[in-house]
């Protein structure tokens, strides 16, 4: 399989955003690291689990997508703020060794994306390095 796409009805918590914790005491921020990478990590297992029989990962090295669709009314994150709310994710996918690690010889790259659309959403697309990535339409779809 191609690509492996995870969908969550929420976005990151964007306290985590570069700029958002910017603002955060350092136990602030430590908490809420803590707490999002407990979330990924129970999620991305649930959803791994539940689809045991059709959730087939590609081969490493990955590039991945991860893609935040903010609700109308809601203010969009620049892109480079979203490094920031997604890492806990990241990090998850080493905690529950679906990555070896993070490094370059396993995560080739990682890219964010900002939408407005039918949000909250939160997508994650993971696909085999050096092949075409498919681009979701103007809402986010899958």
């Amino acid at each position: 399989m191609n690509t492996t796409t995870f969908s969550w009805p929420d976005i990151p918590d964007m306290r985590l955003s570069t700029n958002g914790r910017r603002s955060l005491h350092w136990s602030e921020e430590s908490g809420l690291v803590k707490a999002a990478r407990t979330l990924w990590r129970l999620r991305l297992m649930s959803d791994l689990n539940r689809a045991a029989d059709t959730k087939e990962l590609p081969a490493l090295p990955w590039e991945i997508e991860c893609i935040a669709v903010f609700p109308k009314g809601q203010r969009r994150h620049d892109v480079d703020a979203l490094a920031g709310a997604f890492k806990p994710l990241l990090d998850s996918l080493v905690d529950i060794h679906l990555l070896p690690s993070d490094s370059p010889v396993h995560l080739e790259a990682v890219t964010y994306r900002s939408l407005r659309g039918e949000g909250p959403l939160t997508l994650i697309r993971i696909q085999r390095a050096g092949q075409a990535r498919p681009r979701p339409d103007s809402h986010g779809g899958c």
